[in-house]
C-alpha cells in the first residue's frame, strides 16, 4: 500500500492528538494534588480554606485553562480527520 499526502496528514493529526493529551498530562492537576504542591506547610488543615489561597487558586486555574485548550485542540484535529478520512 502507498501512503499518500491525505495518509500523512491523517497520521500527523492523530500524533498531534497524541501531543495535545501529553501536554495536558503535564500541566493538568486536581484540587488534592494543587493543594499539595501550592500550600505552604504553615496554612490551614482544612482543604476548602487552602483552596482560597492564591498559589493553589492559581494552579487549579491553569489546570482548567489546560483541560479546555486540550478540548478545543482535540475537536480541531478530529475535525480535520474527518475532512481528510475518505482516502
Amino acid at each position: 500500500m502507498d501512503l499518500t499526502p491525505q495518509h500523512y496528514s491523517f497520521i500527523g493529526i492523530c500524533l498531534d492528538i497524541v501531543g495535545a493529551l501529553m501536554i495536558l498530562s503535564g500541566v493538568f492537576v486536581t484540587k488534592n494534588k494543587a493543594v499539595e504542591i501550592g500550600v505552604p506547610r504553615y496554612a490551614s488543615k482544612d482543604p476548602e480554606e487552602n483552596l482560597k489561597l492564591p498559589s493553589v487558586a492559581n494552579l487549579l486555574s491553569q489546570s482548567k485553562t489546560a483541560v479546555w485548550g486540550t478540548v478545543f485542540l482535540i475537536v480541531g484535529f478530529i475535525f480535520q480527520a474527518i475532512a481528510s478520512w475518505p482516502f
